[in-house]
């Protein structure tokens, strides 16, 4: 029978491997925080800038450089950094 041994604990082939908490928190603010910078690039940048709201504009576009950057840390620390998401 093949086994894999995954955090010092042992799983039979196919069985189910939960996530720990802080793996699980990773995945899930990782989750939140790329829908955020989806809607600022696609919507709320957008909408700024057709108002002609230069500040509200600037405000989004940090907001969206700062939110790319905890993504890649939170894609390192998974170990998905080099993957397509």
């Amino acid at each position: 029978m093949d086994t894999v041994i995954k955090n010092g604990k042992t799983y039979k082939k196919g069985e189910l491997m939960l996530l720990d908490d802080c793996k699980y928190d990773k995945v899930k603010i990782l989750h939140e925080i790329s829908s955020i910078a989806w809607y600022l690039e696609k919507h709320a940048k957008e909408n700024a800038e057709k108002a002609g709201d230069k500040k509200c504009y600037e405000i989004y576009d940090n907001m969206l450089s700062d939110l790319e950057k905890h993504i890649q840390v939170l894609k390192e620390t998974l170990s998905i950094a080099n993957q397509n998401t």
